[in-house]
């Protein structure tokens, strides 16, 4: 909201000039400067920073006239109840510098306090107690005083102011010129995030023709190697059948016709296991015919001469 308060002043400040309305133009810019945000524009940390300056530095003019301002503003057009809230947080803020004043030494300043403010605190029951606090030794171990001197409870306060002034400029409605500041803003807030998610979409798209090439990169090469290893076993099968065909014609040819001899008769068993049996005529040898020549005659008893 801070970025389109500036952003919506410039606008006003640019059309002021465009219509010629300088006199305007020129007490807009003096109560734009003298405003007592003082550029803040709903910016907590920096409200709280600023509170905190003048608690710290003892600013009490400062501190006050801030605090008006913020009431006139703000708190005003808030409900009971967080319009208590508002003035428990106003009290704290005063205890708070007190207690810095006086840890710092700046006595003064404290008496300087409770003579400006005794007409509208002396009727307050929760400030009876603080009016001793100039005239007390070592109020940082005084059950009163005690407690606001621990950095524990000044932490603790902060964030409540934090969260308080956060809550408060949630729930106030904007402006009609700063609601349509404020949605211009987000349009173009939601044009670059567009812009944004339409470069990345483009960006995976190119990736992903990327991934695409170098998978049918991978499929051709991986198809080449099938058809080389295919083209290589056939080659091999190929060479194995070319030696089995060289072995095949160096057999002789002799080797090569020679018949097996035929397994006799009775070494085939009959049917039912039993030897088949031999006869005369297959188990007598043949009987060949010899014609005897004259050297196998036999010498006759005539012929044959004795000494």
């Amino acid at each position: 909201m801070a970025f389109a308060v500036g952003a919506l002043d410039d606008a006003i400040r640019e059309y002021l000039l465009f219509r010629g309305f300088t006199q305007t133009l020129k007490l807009f810019e003096t109560e734009r400067r003298d405003d007592k945000d003082k550029g803040f524009s709903f910016r907590v940390n920096r409200i709280v920073e600023y509170i905190m300056q003048c608690v710290f530095k003892s600013d009490f003019p400062s501190l006050q006239s801030f605090w008006s301002h913020l009431y006139g503003r703000f708190f005003s057009q808030m409900n009971s109840e967080s319009l208590t809230m508002a003035y428990r947080l106003e009290t704290n803020v005063l205890r708070l510098f007190l207690v810095q004043a006086s840890k710092t030494g700046r006595h003064e300043e404290v008496r300087a306090f409770f003579e400006k403010m005794s007409d509208s605190l002396h009727d307050r029951k929760e400030w009876k107690d603080w009016f001793a606090l100039p005239f007390t030794k070592n109020p940082d171990q005084h059950p009163t005083f005690r407690l606001y001197y621990s950095k524990e409870w000044l932490d603790t306060f902060q964030i409540t102011l934090h969260n308080f002034f956060s809550t408060l400029f949630t729930s106030i409605p904007l402006p009609a010129l700063l609601s349509f500041e404020a949605e211009h803003q987000k349009m173009q807030a939601l044009s670059t995030e567009n812009h944004h998610l339409h470069n990345q979409l483009a960006e995976t798209r190119r990736a992903f023709t990327e991934l695409e090439l170098t998978n049918q990169k991978l499929e051709a090469r991986l198809a080449q190697q099938a058809a080389a290893q295919a083209s290589n076993v056939s080659s091999k099968r190929r060479h194995s059948a070319g030696k089995a065909d060289k072995l095949q014609g160096k057999v002789p040819a002799g080797v090569a016709s020679r018949k097996k001899p035929s397994t006799p008769a009775y070494a085939a068993a009959a049917p039912g296991g039993k030897r088949p049996v031999q006869t005369a005529k297959e188990t007598a040898p043949e009987r060949t015919s010899v014609t005897p020549t004259a050297e196998s005659q036999p010498l006759s008893r005539s012929s044959t001469k004795v000494p």
